[in-house]
C-alpha cells in the first residue's frame, strides 16, 4: 500500500471523525434549545403564613433550581449536569479538602439568613454612617429630584425612548406569549384605612382583570388595612421560544440604533 493510498485513509477516518463530531454537537444544541424547561410556583400571604415555593426543571430534570420559603427562612436548592467537575474547575480542590461537610448536608442546599439572623448581624454605627453621608451631606432631596428628572429627560430625548414603546410592547407579548403558562390563578383580599380608596382600587383592578389570560380574584376589605393572598403558575416552555423574541426585538430599527448608540458613546 503506498504513501498516497495512507494518506488518503487517514484523512476519510478524520473526516469521519469530524462529521461524528458536527452531528454530536448539533445534536447537543437541538437538545438545549428544544427541551422542555417546566417550572412552577405557588404562595401565601397573610397574618398566619407567609410561605412559598418555586422550582424549574430543565434537560429531563438533569439541571433544576428550587426557592423556597417559609416564616422568614429561605434555601435555594439546585443541581445542573456535571456539576462536580464545574465546582472544581471553579472552587479548586483546596477549598474542597478544608471544608468538610456533614455526610447529611445536601450540598445543592444554599441557606438565606432569616430575618431574625439577619437582625443579628453587626450593624453600621453612626460614627460609619455619618462618615458615609458626610460626602453627600451638601446635596438637598430638591437637588436630587431634579437631578434625576434632568438625567431622565436627556436619556429620552438621547435614545429616543418614545420610538421603543411599540417594540418593547411586542416584545412583552411575545415573549409573556412564549413563557407557556398552562395555569395562573391569584386570590387577593385587601384593604386600605380609606374605604374609597379601596373601592376605587378593586373596580380598577377587577376592570383590568377582565382582560387577562388567567384567573384573578379580587375581593375588598373595608375595614382597615388588610392583606391577604395566595397565588400558582405553572407552564412548560423550551430554551428557543424564550429566545426568539430577544432576537425579533433586537433586529428591530428603533432597537437596533439604541444599541448602536450605546456602543458608540462606551
Amino acid at each position: 500500500m503506498g504513501f498516497v493510498s495512507v494518506l488518503i485513509m487517514i484523512l476519510k477516518y478524520l473526516g469521519i471523525a469530524v462529521l461524528l463530531l458536527l452531528v454530536l454537537l448539533l445534536v447537543l444544541l437541538l437538545l438545549i434549545l428544544l427541551c422542555s424547561v417546566k417550572y412552577e410556583a405557588e404562595g401565601v400571604y397573610s397574618d398566619k403564613e407567609n410561605r412559598g415555593r418555586a422550582f424549574v426543571k430543565w434537560l429531563f430534570g438533569l439541571a433544576y433550581l428550587e426557592v423556597s420559603y417559609n416564616g422568614g427562612d429561605a434555601s435555594v436548592r439546585y443541581g445542573f449536569p456535571m456539576k462536580k467537575i464545574f465546582s472544581r474547575l471553579i472552587f479548586g480542590e483546596e477549598k474542597e479538602k478544608t471544608h468538610k461537610p456533614d455526610e447529611t448536608e445536601d450540598k445543592s442546599v444554599v441557606k438565606i439568613a432569616s430575618v431574625e439572623e439577619k437582625k443579628e448581624q453587626p450593624k453600621i454605627t453612626h460614627k460609619k454612617q455619618h462618615k458615609l453621608k458626610k460626602k453627600d451631606k451638601n446635596i438637598s432631596v430638591t437637588d436630587r429630584i431634579k437631578e434625576l428628572f434632568r438625567r431622565i429627560i436627556y436619556y429620552y430625548d438621547e435614545y429616543e425612548v418614545k420610538k421603543l414603546f411599540d417594540p418593547v410592547s411586542r416584545f412583552l407579548r411575545r415573549f409573556l406569549k412564549a413563557l407557556g403558562l398552562s395555569k395562573m390563578k391569584a386570590d387577593i383580599t385587601f384593604g386600605f384605612d380609606d374605604p374609597a380608596l379601596t373601592g376605587m382600587v378593586l373596580g380598577g383592578g377587577a376592570a383590568a382583570a377582565a382582560f387577562m389570560p388567567f384567573d384573578i380574584d379580587l375581593d375588598g376589605y373595608f375595614d382597615g388595612q388588610y392583606l391577604d393572598g395566595k397565588a400558582y403558575l405553572k407552564g412548560k416552555t423550551c430554551a428557543l421560544r424564550l429566545i426568539i423574541p430577544f432576537v425579533r426585538a433586537i433586529v428591530e430599527k428603533p432597537v437596533w440604533n439604541v444599541i448602536m448608540k450605546i456602543l458608540d458613546t462606551h
